[in-house]
């Protein structure tokens, strides 16, 4: 699950926004272990204030993401709090801040095995975004097609 997570995250999170573009949500307590992830992601960001909700209730934020607009949107919680209904609670909730029916901004979800893995996770993702090497995505497949693009696996880079 961290992979899967990380791996949303590496596209949602690492990209760099400008200060009023970029909330911090937090479901644990202010001072909590999770919380340092919380705090250094929103000091990077310079996100301002975190956002405390109740996983239970993500849109029970609804007022601040409309009044802030944010085009990205971190969310901390516990790993016992992503679930499915809390993944769709936060899916629908994320496409209410205005009146069409797409998600309104880009979000990812913030968490570990424990506090430390999560501010690890954190520090991993700043740590990417400020390397200057290049992206290696990995090994790509086309299949079909005749001749030479009938089979096909090489690395690319972006």
């Amino acid at each position: 699950m961290r992979y899967l997570i990380g791996l949303v995250l590496g596209i949602a999170l690492a990209t760099p926004a400008y200060a009023g573009e970029y909330v911090v949500l937090s479901g644990v307590e202010k001072g909590a272990a999770y919380d340092g992830a919380a705090q250094r992601l929103a000091k990077h960001r310079d996100a301002g204030a975190i956002v405390r909700f109740d996983p239970a209730r993500p849109e029970s934020v609804l007022a601040v993401l409309r009044k802030a607009q944010p085009r990205n949107v971190a969310v901390v919680v516990k790993p016992e709090h992503i679930d499915v209904n809390f993944v769709r609670r936060f899916l629908r909730m994320a496409t209410q801040v205005d009146a069409d029916p797409f998600v309104d901004f880009d979000y990812g979800f913030i968490t570990g095995d424990t506090a430390a893995d999560a501010l690890a996770f954190v520090n991993n993702i700043i740590k990417a975004e400020q390397s200057e090497q290049p992206a290696r995505v990995g090994k790509a497949a086309v299949w079909g097609g005749h001749g030479a693009s009938r089979a096909y696996d090489d690395t690319y880079e972006h």
